[in-house]
């Protein structure tokens, strides 16, 4: 300790630093770099080279070029899927719109050439004498679906329920159940529920009901005809209006659409119309029966032969 004259007490030894305990932020502060580090630079000044390398060696460049390529193809590979599959995913879009178009384009020739060969059966009908009048073929043709039908009738829509929000992995599909959709077994049941409230005639999204139509779920689709199908789902049908919505509202069908609309959050609806007009039924073939001849079988039978369809 020092004494008041300013000389080094002897009892107390040499006077202690004021930054005694900051031993750590000292040795920082005067020697900023690694004693290991300082000796391999003192060690390559006494060999008359620089302190430290330079990022100009050829090691250093060699190795910031391969080490840029390392990034650049990373980045490459990371683009998004996406991006990648855009263009095929726009020529198989292509590729179904042009499928569909000739699709309908024959389904177009199939009711042209359909509507024909009615003709064509009325007048082999009136020249055979089978008893049938023109009124009573074009009564059977309409409820076998081969010729468009207009009139009065019952629209019923069927529809998914509105998307939910998506789940907390941020997948907006993981979020939606399959509960709220529409399936095949719903239009069954709402069919069958119209028929036996008296409708004529039945089409679902422009697709006519006929004896041979079967409505069916393929994956997430629904099927009528073997057509796929898009909601809304627009049932129409054919009939007195007023009564079809009195006898449908109060029979199964009415309860069901409201426990679709309750429980599932399917968004139904039922509405008159005074005028609508269903298509003909594509892909119907004719058949006739022809009788066997007397003695050859017993009890007599009726053997079905099929016609060369309008298909």
């Amino acid at each position: 300790m020092a004494t008041t004259d300013g000389t080094e007490d002897p009892t107390t030894g040499p006077a202690r630093r004021p930054d005694e305990s900051m031993t750590l932020l000292t040795a920082l502060l005067e020697r900023p770099l690694d004693p290991s580090y300082q000796a391999a630079a003192d060690h390559r000044v006494s060999k008359g080279l620089p302190p430290a390398t330079s990022w100009r060696t050829p090691t250093a460049i060699i190795t910031a070029l391969l080490v840029g390529a390392l990034l650049g193809v990373s980045a490459r590979t990371l683009v998004p899927r996406q991006q990648l599959a855009s263009p095929v995913k726009a020529e198989i879009i292509q590729q179904i719109q042009t499928r569909q178009q000739e699709a309908d384009a024959g389904e177009a020739q199939v009711q042209a050439l359909q509507s024909e060969v009615s003709n064509l059966e009325q007048s082999a009908a009136a020249g055979a004498g089978t008893g049938l009048s023109a009124e009573q073929l074009d009564t059977l043709r309409r409820v076998a679906g081969t010729v468009e039908v207009s009139g009065p009738g019952l629209v019923v829509t069927l529809d998914d329920a509105r998307a939910t929000d998506g789940s907390a992995d941020g997948n907006p599909r993981t979020g939606v159940s399959d509960d709220g959709r529409v399936m095949s077994k719903d239009l069954q049941i709402v069919a069958n529920a119209l028929w036996a409230a008296g409708a004529e005639s039945m089409a679902i999204n422009g697709q006519r009901l006929t004896s041979h139509t079967a409505i069916r779920f393929a994956g997430e689709a629904i099927l009528v005809n073997f057509r796929p199908l898009v909601p809304p789902y627009v049932v129409e049908t054919i009939g007195d209006a007023k009564a079809l919505e009195l006898a449908f509202g109060a029979g199964t069908g009415g309860a069901y659409l409201k426990t679709l609309s309750s429980n599932f959050g399917i968004r139904t609806s039922v509405e008159t119309a005074d005028h609508l007009t269903l298509p003909a039924a594509a892909q119907i073939g004719s058949r006739e029966a022809t009788p066997l001849r007397p003695g050859e079988s017993t009890p007599p039978t009726v053997r079905v032969t099929p016609k060369e369809s309008a298909s």
